[in-house]
C-alpha cells in the first residue's frame, strides 16, 4: 500500500523580551489544546489510480503517467503496482508508441491474475505487430495457442491474428503447416482439427486433406453431426461421391428426429453433388429433400437445383409430362403448376408454357406477390407494355418490397 503523507503545518511562538517589568505572575487561563491545522493521513491509492485514469480518459497523458509512475515507485502493494504498470502501457498506447508500451505490458502482464492473462498477452500480440516485429508476435501468440486452457473467444481472435500474419507473408501453407503439427502434439484435441480443416476446405481449397482432417475429427466422435458434415462436404468437393453419400446417410441417422436437420443436410449434400457433376446422385438427394419439406417456396428453392440435375441428365421433358399430367387431372394442384412455370420459365424458356401455367396459378391466387412478379417477368420477355404496366402496378399494391 502506498503512503502520501500529508504535510504538517506546525506553528511556532517566539518570546519577546520586555524593557518593563513584568507585570504580577497570573496563573495561566486554562485553554483546550489547539488541534493541528494539516495532520498527517494516508492517501488511498485507489483514489489515485482512479484519478491517474481519469485524466487518461480525458487524454491528459502527461498527469496520467506522471501518477501511474509514482504509485510505481512508492506502493509496495504488487496489485497496485500492476495496475499501476498497466495504466503506463496504456498512456504509450494511446500515445502511437507501441515500442514503449511493450515493457509495461510485459511486467503488467506478470502481475495480473491468471484469468487475465490471456487478453493482455493478446494485446502485447499486436503491440510487437505495431512494432514490426512479427516474430515476437508469433511466439507470444503461439504460447496462447498451446495452452488449451484459454477462453474460446480468445482462442478464436489468436486464430485469426495468426492468420491475418501468415496473409500477409502470403504463406497460409506455412499456418497449415503450424496447425498441422500442433494437432500432431495433440491428436485427441478436436479444435486444432477444425481450425485445420477450415484451412484445407476453404483458404487453401485442398478438398483431399480437407478429407484427411475431417476422418481423423470423425474418428474422435463418431456420431457427431458436425464430424459427419465435414466428411460430406469435403468427400463431394473431392469428387468421391460413394464416401460422401455414406456420410450423409449416417447424419441423416443422427439428426432423424429433426427434420429441418435433415433437409439441410439433403440440401447440402445435393449442392456438393451438382457442383462434381455428380447429376443422378444429387437428383436422387434432392428428390429425397423436396418430399420433407412443408411449404411451396421451400419446395422451389430446391426444384432449383433438382431441375438442373434432371435437365443435365436429360429427364427434364418427361417431368414436364408428369407434371402436366397432375395438373390436368387436379387444375387446383399449386405445386404442380409451380414446377411448370419454374421449369418454362428458367430451364426450356417456353415463355408461352410459363405464361399459361402462370394464369391458371393467377386463378388461384390473384394477388399472390411471387406469381405477380413472374407475370411481369413474362409481360417483359414477351413485350407486352400494357401487361407488364397491369403486373407491376398489382404488385407494388400487393408487396412494394418486390416491385
Amino acid at each position: 500500500m502506498r503512503h502520501v503523507l500529508a504535510l504538517c503545518l506546525v506553528a511556532s511562538i517566539a518570546a519577546c523580551d520586555h524593557k518593563t517589568p513584568p507585570p504580577p505572575v497570573q496563573p495561566p487561563a486554562k485553554t483546550e489544546p489547539r488541534p493541528e491545522t494539516n495532520p498527517p493521513q494516508e492517501t488511498d491509492p485507489n483514489f489515485q489510480l482512479d484519478l491517474a485514469d481519469l485524466y487518461l480518459k480525458h487524454k491528459k497523458y502527461d498527469e496520467a503517467i506522471r501518477i501511474y509512475q509514482e504509485i510505481q515507485k512508492s506502493s509496495k502493494d504488487a496489485d497496485t503496482v500492476g495496475r499501476a504498470t498497466y495504466g503506463v502501457a496504456l498512456v504509450h498506447i494511446f500515445r502511437g508508441e507501441p515500442k514503449l508500451a511493450i515493457g509495461p505490458l510485459t511486467a503488467a502482464i506478470q502481475a495480473a491474475p491468471a484469468a487475465n492473462r490471456a487478453e493482455l498477452k493478446f494485446m502485447l500480440s499486436g503491440l510487437h505487430l505495431d512494432a514490426g516485429n512479427d516474430a515476437a508476435a508469433e511466439e507470444v501468440l503461439d504460447g496462447l495457442l498451446r495452452d488449451v486452457e484459454q477462453p474460446a473467444q480468445v482462442r478464436n481472435q489468436v486464430y485469426n491474428k495468426l492468420g491475418e500474419l501468415y496473409v500477409r507473408r502470403n504463406n497460409l501453407a506455412g499456418f497449415a503447416a503450424k496447425i498441422e503439427k500442433l494437432a500432431e502434439q495433440s491428436p485427441k484435441n478436436a479444435e486444432f482439427l477444425v481450425v485445420l480443416g477450415q484451412l484445407y476446405s476453404n483458404q487453401l481449397a485442398d478438398p483431399n486433406k480437407a478429407l484427411a482432417v475431417a476422418e481423423k475429427l470423425l474418428a474422435l466422435s463418431p456420431d457427431d453431426p458436425a464430424a459427419l458434415q465435414a466428411v460430406l462436404e469435403s468427400a463431394a468437393r473431392a469428387s468421391k461421391a460413394d464416401r460422401a453419400m455414406e456420410a450423409l446417410e449416417k447424419l441423416l441417422k443422427a439428426v432423424e428426429k429433426d427434420v429441418p436437420a435433415q433437409v439441410r443436410a439433403l440440401k447440402l449434400a445435393g449442392g456438393l453433388l451438382l457442383q462434381s457433376r455428380a447429376w443422378e446422385r444429387a437428383a436422387g438427394v434432392l428428390e429425397r429433400a423436396e418430399k420433407l419439406v412443408t411449404t411451396l417456396a421451400d419446395r422451389d428453392d430446391i426444384r432449383v437445383g433438382l431441375y438442373t440435375a434432371w435437365k443435365e441428365l436429360g429427364q427434364l421433358p418427361a417431368r414436364v409430362q408428369i407434371l402436366e399430367k397432375q395438373a390436368v387431372d387436379d387444375p387446383k394442384d399449386e405445386a404442380s403448376l409451380r414446377g411448370l412455370l419454374l421449369i418454362h420459365q428458367r430451364f426450356d424458356g417456353a415463355i408461352t408454357k410459363a405464361d399459361e401455367a402462370l394464369g391458371m396459378l393467377l386463378q388461384l391466387k390473384p394477388d399472390e406477390p411471387a406469381y405477380l412478379a413472374a407475370g411481369v417477368d413474362i409481360a417483359r420477355q414477351k413485350g407486352e407494355h400494357e401487361r407488364l404496366v397491369g403486373f407491376y402496378e398489382k404488385l407494388l399494391a400487393a408487396d412494394p418490397r418486390m416491385a
